[in-house]
Parts: structure tokens; C-alpha cells; sequence
């Protein structure tokens, strides 16, 4: 090795270990000299033999740059290997350092680090699969009887959910809702009870970031209808609806950030087997022809509010479109309600 002339303003000792060591050691030096720092680094390579290799490397006063000898490369990609280093304290500006695994840089640029950030959220996400979901519903309903004027009102109630619904992998969910209030109208007024019921099966694919998610599925609902009309000339109507469906739809989900979500839901309801009983009929019960017009549209907002993602607010609005069918006895006629019905729902949900 060709010799360089190096001036070191400070000395450091470095006593030979015993022949029996057969491990490489690192040792890093820095020395202090008049308020600088001051960077020695030595590369000890024991081998059986008594050979010794020391690296020197000096700083000086007046300059910031280290002079560094001709094994730089090799120290450096030693180092880079080494999965340890040897550490010690060996007096007044002299510091070695022990049982530190040497990693890769971290990221310096804001975008290195919110890349390094979402694929952290994304690796946490991924692992949530099951989402319990409940809250309060509002809903303004107007409903137009077969042959007779408007109905309209306000509905309050509860509503809940569970879905398991991992990336990549079977989705299965069910839904459950509850609500009820009074209609008035230019004929008369009366009150209306909804309750929905709804289980679900389908496929989640999501993208290769995670960030976006798509759900189709299909299962069954029922839907039942406590409606109760008063007209203003007297004379009193109750019916009791219970229909079953086949809902049919689809859910797109796109996450912004690792706070911030939105989805936009859409389904279709066709009935398959509705009923209705009458109390002015003594309670009879009676088939009602199928109808396909039946569908739900909803775009939840949802708002992470604890750190570790598990908990959100998520702002619901939605709007349905509702029919029931005809008698199908020739002798019967009536029935057939129109409802259209608006509002939101705010919902609290637990990923796990």
C-alpha cells in the first residue's frame, strides 16, 4: 500500500487483542480538537496470523473535510456489511459504538416519507377485516297511495351492520334497520313504520396499493311496512307490509389518505315474494305482484378519528325508491304505494 503523509493533531492507542480472536471488529473514533469534532474511523481485521490492518483518518482544524486514506472503499463497504459494530468508551473524545445494527438510511424528502407513511397505514389496513357499524337514522318520506294524494313525514330511527370484508377475499355482511314517524297529507295524516333486514354475500377485489377496493354481491332482504292512514273525512286504513327481495349490488370504496374515505353504494331490490294484510279485512293476507323498480343509492363518508384506525364517524346520506305491487286476486284491487324516501345516517364503526 502506497503511504500517505497525514497530520493527526491527536493520538489514539489501539491495544492489540489476543491471537485467539478470530472475528473482524470495527471501531470508530472521533476525537475532539478545540471545539471540533474530530472523526477517526479503524478497520481491525484480525486473522490467525499477528497481522493487523489500521485505517487513520484525520481531520484538521481549519477544514470540514476529512482526509481519508486509500481503504476508504473497503471501510465503507465493510461497514455497510458488518451487522455489528464493537463499542466502547475509551476516554475524552474517543466514543466506539456497541451492538448497533446498521440499517439503511431513512428517508430525508417529505414525499420519501408520507410514501413510507401510507404504506405503513396500508400494511395496518390490510389486517382490519371485520367492521361493526352503528348509529342514527333521519329520513324524510314521501309516499303516494295507488289512486290518492301524497303522504309525506319524518322518519327517526337506528340502524346497524356487520360486514366482514377483507382485500382480495370472500365479503359477507348484514344490515339492520329501524325507523318509524308521522305523514300528513292534503287528505289526511297517518304514521309509518320501516323495518329492513338484509344479509349479504360477495367478492372484494382491492388495488395494488390498497387504496381503492370494489365489492359486488348479492343475498336476501325482507322489508316489512306498518302503515296506518287516516283520511279527513273519517274511515281509517291499516296495512301490513312483508316483502322479501334479492338484493343485488355493488360498493366502491376509495381511500384519500389514511384518514379520510369515501364510497359510493348502489341496490337493486326485486321483490320476490311481497304480502300485505289489512285489518278491514280481518286480517287477511294477501300476494301482491313482484315489482323490479325497488333500489337504494348511498355515498358514506367516512373520517378515521383515533390513530390506529379503528375507529371512524362515517356521514351516510342516501336516497331509496320504493314500490309495492298490486293485489293479484281480479277481485281486489288497490295497494301499490309509491315511496321515495331521503336522508343520512350518522354511524359510529369499530375496525378489527
Amino acid at each position: 500500500m502506497k503511504k500517505q503523509k497525514i497530520t493527526v493533531k491527536s493520538r489514539v492507542k489501539v491495544k492489540r487483542k489476543s491471537r485467539k480472536q478470530k472475528s473482524n471488529k470495527l471501531l470508530i473514533v472521533s476525537s475532539s480538537c478545540v471545539g471540533s469534532l474530530v472523526a477517526v474511523a479503524l478497520l481491525v481485521n484480525y486473522q490467525k496470523s499477528e497481522e493487523t490492518l489500521f485505517e487513520k483518518i484525520a481531520f484538521q482544524e481549519s477544514d470540514t473535510n476529512l482526509l481519508v486514506t486509500d481503504s476508504v472503499d473497503a471501510l465503507t463497504t465493510t461497514l455497510l456489511d458488518a451487522p455489528k459494530v464493537a463499542s466502547t468508551f475509551m476516554g475524552p473524545g474517543v466514543v466506539a459504538f456497541n451492538d448497533v445494527e446498521i440499517s439503511e438510511a431513512q428517508p430525508t424528502s417529505a414525499d420519501e416519507v408520507s410514501y413510507q407513511n401510507d404504506q405503513a397505514y396500508n400494511k395496518s389496513v390490510q389486517n382490519f377485516s371485520s367492521y361493526f357499524e352503528i348509529g342514527a337514522d333521519y329520513t324524510y318520506v314521501d309516499l303516494k297511495p295507488h289512486g290518492d294524494a301524497s303522504f309525506h313525514g319524518n322518519l327517526f330511527g337506528l340502524q346497524a351492520s356487520y360486514a366482514y370484508k377483507p382485500k382480495n377475499n370472500v365479503y359477507a355482511g348484514a344490515n339492520f334497520s329501524w325507523k318509524e314517524g308521522n305523514l300528513h297529507g292534503s287528505t289526511g295524516k297517518g304514521s309509518l313504520l320501516y323495518i329492513d333486514a338484509q344479509e349479504r354475500l360477495g367478492y372484494t377485489v382491492a388495488s395494488k396499493s390498497l387504496d381503492y377496493t370494489f365489492t359486488i354481491f348479492s343475498g336476501l332482504g325482507y322489508r316489512h311496512y306498518g302503515q296506518k292512514l287516516t283520511s279527513n273525512v273519517g274511515g281509517t286504513t291499516n296495512l301490513r307490509y312483508n316483502e322479501f327481495y334479492i338484493p343485488v349490488g355493488i360498493m366502491s370504496n376509495y381511500a384519500f389518505s389514511s384518514w379520510f374515505a369515501m364510497e359510493l353504494d348502489f341496490t337493486w331490490m326485486p321483490e320476490v315474494y311481497p304480502t300485505v294484510a289489512s285489518s278491514s279485512l280481518k286480517g287477511s293476507r294477501f300476494t301482491l305482484s313482484n315489482t323490479l323498480a325497488n333500489f337504494f343509492v348511498n355515498l358514506p363518508i367516512n373520517f378515521a378519528v383515533t390513530e390506529n384506525k379503528r375507529w371512524h364517524i362515517v356521514v351516510d346520506p342516501f336516497y331509496e325508491h320504493w314500490q309495492d305491487g298490486h293485489f293479484t286476486a281480479d277481485a281486489l284491487s288497490g295497494a301499490g304505494n309509491t315511496y321515495n324516501f331521503w336522508g343520512v345516517n350518522l354511524n359510529l364503526l369499530y375496525s378489527f
